[in-house]
């Protein structure tokens, strides 16, 4: 009986051990969700971020390139310009010139 309540006593320390390690592991289990909800939520404020920027720039390049379409017509029209006055015998006139020094700084620009 003394023997039998020894054994008892052994086996009551190993569980309440094993419970302790359970405890143990199960509160570092919930750091660590705890640290990998946190991390989540910063990669996902990064994405939304990134996201932003690549439309922003999505949204410059078409501008960018709505501004070139705009340049190259200018041009165009002097260019027109330029001919009916060489039909004319006038040859270039200064606008159709000052026209096309103003498009080489706006295209050097953009």
């Amino acid at each position: 009986s003394r023997r039998g309540g020894e054994l008892l006593k052994l086996q009551l320390a190993q569980v309440e051990e094993e419970l302790a390690e359970t405890s143990e592991q199960w509160r570092t289990s919930t750091n660590d969700v705890r640290s990998l909800r946190r991390q989540c939520e910063t990669l996902n404020g990064q994405l939304v971020d990134l996201k932003q920027g690549a439309t922003d720039e999505l949204d410059m390049m078409r501008e960018i390139e709505e501004l070139r379409e705009n340049l190259r017509h200018a041009v165009w029209k002097a260019d027109q310009a330029e001919a009916r006055q060489n039909k004319l015998g006038a040859g270039d006139s200064q606008e159709v010139v000052r026209l096309r020094g103003q498009l080489a700084e706006a295209e050097l620009q953009v």
